[in-house]
């Protein structure tokens, strides 16, 4: 594939994704609640501190969309050539899920720049109405959910 040529629409279309407002998250006070629980003092502090905010109604976490196996191997060009690229492989995708984790794992199979990484989580905060700390506090606690539970192996 022609990587840098589809690079700067597929940030795009991320940023495009990450703005879609799915409603009301289901997630977030598992999300904290689970952080709250690491062994990170810091981390505790904020989770605690964003429950505090969510149960106040302070704050209205959204819903996003998430591929959630999104890296340069699963994007193609499109062979119809009605589109620049095609996304495939979304079994593991939510529709109430962390768009940060597309983003870090597509800019890992890049070996993006840390600077373009930075830039390109802002942008996604900016398009999708949210605070990066917030962002990524609910993320990291989606993260731990993850990988708690436990895997199958199929035969």
């Amino acid at each position: 594939m022609q990587v840098n040529r589809v690079k700067p629409q597929v940030l795009s279309w991320l940023r495009n994704v990450a703005s879609i407002d799915g409603g009301v998250s289901s997630k977030a006070a598992l999300c904290l609640e689970t952080l709250a629980e690491c062994p990170d003092q810091a981390l505790r502090d904020a989770a605690d501190q964003g429950l505090a905010r969510l149960r106040a109604c302070d704050f209205v976490p959204k819903s996003r969309v998430m591929h959630g196996d999104f890296w340069i191997g699963n994007v193609m060009l499109d062979p119809s050539a009605l589109r620049d690229f095609v996304v495939i492989d979304w079994r593991g995708s939510a529709v109430d899920g962390f768009p940060i984790f597309d983003l870090v794992k597509f800019a890992q199979s890049l070996k993006l720049p840390p600077y373009v990484l930075r830039r390109e989580l802002a942008e996604q905060c900016w398009e999708a109405g949210v605070r990066y700390s917030g962002y990524a506090y609910l993320s990291s606690g989606g993260v731990r959910i993850h990988l708690a539970q436990p895997r199958t192996i199929s035969t």
